[in-house]
């Protein structure tokens, strides 16, 4: 139905069995969505989302003063709305075509298809390790940061501003200047 969904159902046949008819389903209740460049992405609580074309940053605003990304989410990506999303927000970073399933489509799809809950725990899974990636950012040296945000998401610095890249790295822009020159250096 939507061949930019291509990729998630290759993604969800390494998960676990994928009949034709559960992947019918599933693709029938997406819904597309087309967002331009720094527009903020409508969220409801239990939803999925799944990045086919762009890059989105999520934040965390609780108990903040300012928001603090948590995780840049790519092309081929799904991000599982919590259900108290208010102290989260998504934006886009470059344009993007996103598919979302509520809540409701999603349980029913599950619910006429039990297989895809392999799947979409192991999905939930993939989140979480995400997760775990910015823990271990935030609990390394300054000048290992870069090294190791290169390591997992280096495709990405094209298009990550300097100022997005220090907030979730946790460093001061000029930390972030120096650490990229001494970077380049080595």
């Amino acid at each position: 139905m939507y061949p930019l969904l291509d990729p998630l159902k290759e993604q969800l046949r390494t998960l676990g069995a994928l009949s034709t008819e559960a992947w019918q389903v599933l693709s029938e209740a997406a819904l597309e969505r087309h967002y331009g460049n720094a527009r903020a992405v409508q969220l409801d609580g239990g939803s999925m989302l799944y990045v086919a074309k762009g890059l989105l940053k999520q934040y965390a605003r609780a108990e903040r003063t300012q928001p603090s990304i948590v995780r840049f989410i790519k092309d081929g990506q799904v991000l599982f709305v919590p259900y108290d999303y208010n102290p989260i927000y998504v934006k886009t970073i470059a344009r993007s075509v996103l598919y979302y399933w509520d809540e409701f489509s999603l349980r029913q799809t599950i619910n006429k298809h039990p297989e895809l809950l392999k799947q979409y725990m192991a999905l939930r899974d993939i989140q979480e390790q995400a997760l775990d990636y910015k823990i271990l950012l935030l609990e390394e040296e300054v000048r290992n940061k870069l090294t190791l945000f290169n390591k997992h998401q280096g495709d990405l610095w094209p298009y990550i501003k300097n100022k997005d890249l220090a907030n979730f790295l946790h460093v001061s822009e000029s930390t972030l200047s120096r650490s990229k020159k001494d970077h380049n250096h080595s």
